[in-house]
């Protein structure tokens, strides 16, 4: 499996963001839309999209839910801790679900905290 996240730097304070991944059976899944982050602090942003994505994969069998699951929870995971000060990536399960169904939902760029 291989897997990447892209950060497009707009400004010292507003990057976009995306990711990918692919699998050895050639599952591919990428991140619906690059997304706008305010950021706070990116210091352990890609730690914080590791371990969503890896939730992800422990928590889906379906292959190529494993995927979508892992991208969007790491992208979720990770624009929620880039809104936080310093390295320690204190993020919630609840935070993760409340932003992935505002995306999905049209619910605006605002992160709730």
């Amino acid at each position: 499996m291989v897997a990447i996240t892209i950060r497009y730097p707009d400004s010292f304070e507003e990057h976009r963001w995306e990711s990918a991944v692919m699998d050895s059976q050639g599952n591919y899944f990428r991140s619906p839309a690059v997304t706008n982050i305010v950021l706070w602090d990116r210091l352990g942003g890609g730690d914080t999209w590791n371990g969503g994505f890896y939730y992800a994969l422990l928590s889906e069998s379906d292959p190529m839910l494993r995927l979508q699951k892992g991208v969007l929870v790491g992208d979720a995971a990770t624009r929620i801790k880039q809104t936080l000060m310093f390295d320690l990536p204190i993020v919630t399960k609840a935070e993760v679900q409340a932003l992935l169904r505002s995306a999905i939902e049209g619910g605006g760029k605002r992160t709730a905290r």
